[in-house]
């Protein structure tokens, strides 16, 4: 099952502030495809990452029941948890967020993120994340 995201307005102008790490706890970064999108939050406890991929091959397709919202295209890891799938009603893609040249990678708290050629990676210090791309999301 192919996708595209129909959610590709940033619900706060938040999202739209500055480049990353300037110090306004949210830090957006993209991959150089501009297909996955993410932020980092240094103000929640514990640090967290989630990134939404915007087109692809939807990996995960069965929905939660509890989950009445969009689930399959936005992933989440925080500083001591394992990776997730989120069920979520809003976006964090913001076309204008940093690139995160494929060979980078960032880190903040106990999360960091790598961008490479197949996808991006997030993880935290216990080896718990995901991985992204067109054609496979996996958590872990």
């Amino acid at each position: 099952m192919r996708f595209l995201s129909a959610s590709l307005v940033p619900i706060t102008l938040g999202f739209l502030a500055g480049p990353l790490f300037a110090g306004s706890g949210e830090h957006n970064f993209q991959a150089p495809s501009g297909n996955i999108h993410c932020v980092m939050q240094e103000y929640e406890e514990p640090q967290n990452v989630r990134c939404d991929i915007i087109e692809g091959t939807l990996t995960h397709r069965r929905r939660p029941k509890d989950c009445d919202l969009d689930y399959g295209q936005a992933f989440y890891v925080d500083a001591r948890g394992r990776g997730e799938v989120a069920c979520h009603g809003d976006t964090i893609v913001n076309r204008r967020a940093r690139v995160l040249n494929y060979g980078e990678s960032i880190n903040l708290g106990g999360v960091w993120c790598t961008s490479e050629r197949s996808g991006m990676t997030c993880r935290n210090s216990a080896g718990h994340g995901f991985s992204l791309s067109r054609a496979k999301q996996h958590v872990f």
